[in-house]
């Protein structure tokens, strides 16, 4: 009988501590969610070179003669 106390007193233990991991998982996926929503930028900054300004070293190329 007190093996079998035992035994159901380690289950309700590791229940427990499953129980309280599910609802760490849960609060933490919608503290990942509000934060996700909250730090998402308002408009997209272009990447890479912008076109609002060109830049041409070579003159452009003319056919007429001196």
């Amino acid at each position: 009988m007190k093996k079998l106390i035992t035994v159901l007193y380690s289950v309700a233990a590791g229940l427990e501590q499953a129980y309280l991991t599910y609802e760490t998982f849960k609060q933490a996926s919608k503290a990942a969610a509000v934060m996700a929503v909250r730090n998402t930028p308002e408009t997209k900054a272009p990447m890479g070179f912008t076109c609002d300004r060109q830049i041409n070293p070579v003159p452009a190329f003319t056919a007429e003669e001196p």
